[in-house]
């Protein structure tokens, strides 16, 4: 058996954890270090698994198959195919950097990057498993870490706003458990089995995939989130500390939409045939919706909060044209949104340390008074919505080229999400970019730690804008399986 790179990366940021508990609490320094070491070792090996990835195989790889549980059918059985190789070096990017700016965190520093270490494995850990329960207990390890790292270390509202985020996403979670033994008890394998491969095979009836579909759907939209079961994510967006908001808008997002492909579609193809319409519809009133409400906000982080389920919505709009285009852009459109918010978020978070405020009227001549941010900040402003060269624009082309395919009036409709996001972004940065810089202002401009985040995040969505191939070449080989399976029941 070879090195199990999947394993050692899922587990590296537990290990770190694990060494920060003998830690002197009042050491401020080796805490950031250690996290610092032990995400770098996943994005190290996130890094191999894309370069070493088989563009041409459309079945997992690196897989690794051990007997959990035998006598109820549970394994240890992780892997990685074109939906999870883009994800998993997302979140392995998004926290390594996220360590490496949590330079003002001042209050109870081994605390606060365990938390971190413990939420990156979680997140990893749900974008490599094959078995259900496997996937559930990664799934729910996210919710905790998260949970604290918003009410320890959040804003003035934080407390209230990770009490929401915690409910939400526990009844959630009870729902989509429903689903899961739903799947399992009506496979029809013998023996029964929670392996995801060997069930994307079954045909279970019909009226239980609309059950286990309707309970899927329920833990799927309030992790996306869909409308309406997303109340929960402008307070949590707005109140979180900058990291764990780039991490939540980017990788918590994506586990919703990643469901639907990894579980609901597969699995359930007539489930998925039987509500596709109305979650289609539901995408698209995410879109518009997401963008109206942006639109009227005064705080950059409150925008860009709904500006992502606007995002999430187009993404869910790919998934449920049931088409290969959209799949491919769905699946792509996922990783974009995680490392352009993640941009534009951490954007945010700079300006209101070095400026002193996330208000769009108490923001002006920032090109003037903070010049690398503010240049950055437009670059990430306009990748937002798109521009043409950024791989936001690739991926939202080809969702909709896919939706046109199968649901073109819908696809229509939400290309006005993007007219719309377009006229905000674009008001919003002249009211904050230009005029005389004010004469009290001693504002300094980014530090390096910050700039070399800004610049990788920025260098990505670039090479993807114009070589989008790097990435759909890895997607691409494993949406034709989802797609057939839907197709066979049309």
């Amino acid at each position: 058996m070879g090195f199990p790179v999947v394993s050692a990366t899922v587990f590296a940021p537990l290990v770190g954890a694990i060494v920060l508990l003998f830690v002197r609490g009042d050491d401020e320094q080796l805490p950031r270090r250690i996290a610092l070491v032990f995400t770098a070792i996943p994005l190290g090996l996130a890094t191999v698994i894309f370069w070493a990835f088989n563009t041409r195989a459309a079945g997992f790889q690196f897989e690794e198959h051990h007997q959990w549980i035998p006598n109820i059918g549970i394994s240890y059985h992780v892997g990685i195919d074109g939906l999870s190789v883009l994800l998993l070096g997302m979140t392995a990017l998004l926290t390594f950097l996220g360590v490496l700016i949590s330079r003002n965190i001042t209050h109870r520093i081994k605390t606060y990057f365990g938390l971190l270490l413990l939420l990156e494995m979680g997140l990893l850990g749900v974008f490599s498993s094959l078995d259900l329960i496997l996937f559930y207990v990664f799934w729910e390890t996210v919710f905790i870490p998260t949970y604290l790292l918003i009410s320890i270390w959040g804003g003035p509202k934080r407390e209230a706003a990770a009490l929401k985020f915690l409910i939400y996403m526990l009844l959630g979670s009870l729902v989509m458990l429903v689903g899961i033994l739903l799947i399992y008890f009506k496979s029809g394998l013998t023996p029964l089995s929670f392996d995801i491969p060997k069930l994307a095979t079954t045909t279970i009836p019909l009226d239980i995939q609309r059950l286990a579909f309707a309970a899927l759907l329920v833990g799927f939209a309030v992790k996306v989130p869909i409308f309406p079961f997303h109340t929960w994510l402008p307070d949590a967006y707005t109140e979180a500390p900058t990291v764990v908001t780039i991490l939540m808008s980017g990788a918590l997002a994506a586990m919703g939409t990643y469901g639907f492909l990894r579980l609901a579609l597969p699995i359930l193809p007539k489930g998925a045939l039987a509500f596709g319409p109305v979650v289609a519809v539901l995408a698209v009133a995410n879109a518009i919706y997401g963008d109206l409400v942006a639109s009227a906000q005064r705080d950059l982080k409150r925008m860009a909060a709904y500006s992502s389920i606007s995002h999430m919505g187009f993404a869910t709009l790919g998934v449920m044209s049931f088409s290969v285009d959209g799949i491919r852009g769905a699946s792509l459109h996922m990783f974009n949104h995680g490392i352009i918010m993640g941009m534009f978020f951490l954007c945010v978070g700079l300006i209101n340390r070095h400026l002193g405020t996330r208000e769009i009227g108490g923001i002006r001549a920032m090109l003037a008074t903070v010049p690398t941010l503010g240049a950055l900040f437009w670059f990430a402003s306009l990748a937002s919505f798109g521009m043409p060269g950024t791989s936001g624009f690739v991926g939202e082309l080809w969702i909709f080229l896919g939706a046109y395919e199968t649901r073109a009036v819908l696809a229509v409709i939400a290309l006005l999400g993007a007219i719309i996001m377009a006229g905000y972004i674009f008001w919003m940065l002249s009211r904050i970019s230009f005029g005389t810089k004010p004469a009290e202002s001693t504002a300094l401009d980014i530090q390096w730690a910050e700039r070399f985040a800004l610049i990788v995040l920025a260098a990505t969505i670039i090479i993807l804008g114009f070589y989008p191939l790097l990435a759909l070449s890895r997607i691409g080989p494993s949406v034709p399986h989802i797609v057939s399976r839907v197709g066979l029941v049309k």
